[in-house]
């Protein structure tokens, strides 16, 4: 089968090119899942609640396709963990130090005989060392094994992994001359051809979607030194650098309005009075506080002379759903993604500085579909939450009714659509009450989830 080729996968609905795909991937926009960061963003003390599954707003599409009686298996999706029962088996993403990382509890230790040691996303993050490269090959290939393994042992009907070596190595590589990443893609093309071969092609659906693409990256851009100089904020006259510790612990909260309210995230918080613990700003003036925030905001220029930003969006007017209370107040939306946002003080006070990595996110990622029934070739782009849509009717399944994204007809041949017009259906038990915000980790772990964050190029 000829596959689907989408080169701009971007989003429709929401600007951030960081944000989680695995929940992009249910289908619904982030004011019905509730997750907008690895962080709360209105977390009412300003102390960091790392978000886990148990925070997902919306059932994950392996959970509602288990309730219906699919048999799944799921290894290596962000924000997973802890794991939650399915019909099937599911591999989480930790970010913190533990053996009980799987569903049923017992499957890691089951597989050791035959896949050997399996190493956690955690375990495997790039630290700087030169052999990096040697080491993802071997962890492509470990997280392949799993899945075959898996799939013949335990038979499902849906099947998904995530491979992160592409995303470690673009950080780091993206741009360079001595081009590590090629060999990257060369050794994920190898597991996906092996996948395919081993699953067989007839009458199956594959999926390849990465979340964002890539951009050279041109500067970090710190924004605490721009809010202290425009008068938006203040930080404690003992502060650090805002690295050693949660950065927001180096703000004077009194003689603050507003602030980043986590690393990455691209947004913003006003210190709103009566919902953050100190906050300043009494209701009545936080929508003259964003109209003056966004007016000072699209003022900066970059370095070489151009507008930093689009637009600085509230976040209300972007997203909707049960979960848009907890989303940042104004939303920044760069033109160029080759400069990071960052919280923290500047090396040297000024407001832009050198890049800290090779590559930042982009918003531009790709969608493969190979499935009967498509009409092969390169496509328009299209938003990341239509993804689920497409791989549902392609395997021609009902769509739950409270999803966002939609089919796109012009992706399949004349024929199929004919015979198969997309069919829906009701989920009674999905609620947009489920979840809310995550608990807040001890010091330590906060330390550590930040480092494992700050590898993956989340924290810059």
């Amino acid at each position: 089968m000829k596959p689907i080729v989408t080169h701009d996968f971007g989003r429709r609905m929401w600007p951030d090119a960081r944000k989680l795909f695995q929940f992009d991937l249910q289908g619904v926009q982030p004011g019905k899942h509730g997750i907008y960061q690895f962080w709360d963003v209105q977390s009412e003390d300003y102390q960091p609640r790392f978000t886990t599954s148990d925070q997902l707003g919306a059932p994950a599409v392996w959970e509602w396709l288990s309730e219906r009686g699919f048999r799944v298996n799921v290894v290596n999706v962000p924000m997973t963990h802890p794991p939650r029962p399915v019909n099937g088996n599911l591999i989480t993403w930790p970010l913190t130090n533990t053996l009980r990382f799987s569903y049923p509890d017992h499957l890691i230790r089951d597989m050791v005989k035959e896949v050997g040691p399996y190493l956690s996303d955690l375990a495997t993050m790039y630290r700087g060392e030169p052999d990096y490269l040697d080491k993802a090959r071997k962890y492509i290939r470990m997280r392949t094994k799993t899945l075959l393994y898996l799939q013949e042992r335990h038979p499902a009907d849906f099947n998904m992994v995530v491979f992160t070596e592409i995303d470690r190595v673009s950080h780091n590589d993206f741009g360079m001359e001595e081009n590590a990443l090629l060999e990257c893609y060369r050794a994920i093309n190898e597991a996906l051809g092996e996948v395919m071969e081993r699953f067989g092609t007839e009458d199956r659906v594959f999926c390849v979607v990465s979340d964002h693409g890539f951009v050279k990256s041109k500067a970090d851009f710190y924004i605490h030194e721009f809010l202290r100089d425009q008068g938006f904020l203040a930080f404690k006259p003992d502060s650090g650098d805002g690295r050693s510790g949660w950065y927001l612990n180096d703000i004077d909260w009194s003689r603050t309005i507003c602030y980043m309210p986590s690393p990455g995230s691209y947004s913003l918080n006003v210190n709103l009075a009566g919902r953050q613990r100190q906050g300043t700003v009494p209701p009545e003036r936080f929508c003259g506080v964003l109209e003056e925030l966004r007016a000072k905001l699209l003022e900066v220029r970059t370095p070489d002379g151009r507008p930093l930003l689009k637009d600085a969006v509230p976040g209300r007017e972007i997203y909707t759903g049960g979960k848009a209370d907890r989303a940042a107040d104004l939303v920044l939306i760069p033109h160029d993604y080759g400069y990071m946002v960052l919280p923290y003080r500047s090396p040297n006070g000024e407001w832009f500085c050198p890049a800290e990595q090779n590559g930042y996110h982009g918003l531009k990622g790709v969608f493969i579909l190979s499935a009967p029934g498509v009409s092969p070739g390169l496509k328009p782009g299209m938003p990341m939450v239509d993804a689920l849509p497409q791989v549902l009717y392609a395997a021609g399944q009902a769509i739950p009714d409270h999803l966002d994204g939609e089919v796109r007809l012009s992706l399949f041949g004349d024929d199929w659509k004919r015979d198969r017009p997309p069919t829906f259906l009701h989920l009674p038990h999905v609620s947009e009450s489920r979840g809310g915000p995550g608990e807040s980790y001890t010091e330590e772990e906060k330390k550590s989830v930040e480092d494992r964050l700050r590898a993956l190029g989340y924290l810059g």
